[in-house]
């Protein structure tokens, strides 16, 4: 009698970016191998923030540089500057990027941090003053396009063929001063990372991404973010009455799962919210998997 086949394991993947903020101009940053520098889009190049400081640290004159590169600034355009000797206050420093960012619209930001997040991987870091050219929305869109640019899948173990840089320093203060808004930047890095896991979930092979695979998922998922998790089988599907379920499921040779995830706002914010009825929000979805059945 000849045993079953053994079930692929997937290889350890990835994780993105850590992002993170500093005070300090993007060329002064220790440890940052790539600068990244905003380039607009005009009838004249004109170079954002921290351009002017940075070459002058460098002893370069940036604007020539992507002028005689054929520089537009079109959005996601990416020109490359090497620096094989190091900057003054960061012998890591290997390389400035100049990132055309267009007209510098969210939708810009999003694309030139996508851009930059190519051009950069398997760097151990980057400092960039591109999300400054849009404190208020600037960010979220910069970082989003970042950390998604930043995805890679390994299909084989020892196959490390897009490796992320391993951080993102947003670079320098704003105009008023002050460091962009600490909560838009954890609002940035959940969406990214929501993006993240989305692609990893949708590109996992089909042979390995069963329902109870993608229960197992969502446990994780559920520990690492606080949410309260249930998963149903087959059987308690069966004894619940969930018939539609169950009936789908019968068309795969793999039972069905039901998920659910809660999420209760934490004490201080229900209290804050006491003077006004707060629904509650549900969120219905089908997870694809093979076979779901009915498909």
């Amino acid at each position: 009698m000849s045993s079953a086949p053994p079930r692929p394991v997937l290889p350890s993947q990835v994780s993105p970016p850590v992002v993170a903020l500093s005070r300090l101009a993007a060329h002064e940053i220790v440890g940052a191998e790539v600068v990244a520098l905003p380039v607009l889009a005009g009838e004249e190049l004109t170079l954002g923030p921290g351009a002017a400081e940075a070459g002058d640290a460098l002893g370069l004159d940036l604007l020539a540089l992507a002028e005689a590169s054929g520089a537009t600034g079109a959005t996601g355009e990416v020109i490359t500057v090497p620096l094989p000797l190091g900057g003054p206050d960061s012998a890591d420093l290997r390389v400035v990027l100049l990132v055309g960012v267009g007209a510098s619209s969210p939708t810009d930001l999003r694309r030139a941090g996508a851009a930059m997040a190519r051009a950069t991987r398997g760097r151990g870091a980057v400092a960039t003053t591109i999300a400054s050219l849009d404190p208020d929305v600037g960010i979220e869109a910069f970082v989003t396009g970042a950390m998604l640019g930043s995805f890679g899948f390994d299909w084989r173990a020892g196959e490390r063929e897009h490796v992320p840089t391993r951080q993102i320093v947003l670079a320098g203060a704003t105009p008023e001063g002050e460091l962009v808004d600490r909560h838009a930047l954890e609002r940035a890095v959940a969406l990214g990372g929501a993006g993240w896991r989305a692609r990893m979930l949708a590109t996992v092979p089909s042979n390995l991404k069963s329902p109870a695979w993608l229960a197992e998922q969502a446990e994780t998922l559920a520990a690492e973010a606080g949410l309260g998790y249930r998963v149903w089988d087959e059987k308690q599907l069966a004894d619940g009455g969930f018939g539609g379920i169950i009936g789908v499921g019968q068309g795969s040779a793999t039972p069905p799962r039901l998920i659910r995830l809660d999420y209760t706002p934490a004490k201080g914010v229900r209290a804050a919210r006491s003077t006004r009825r707060t629904p509650t929000v549900v969120l219905v979805g089908k997870g694809i998997t093979f076979d779901s059945g009915g498909i």
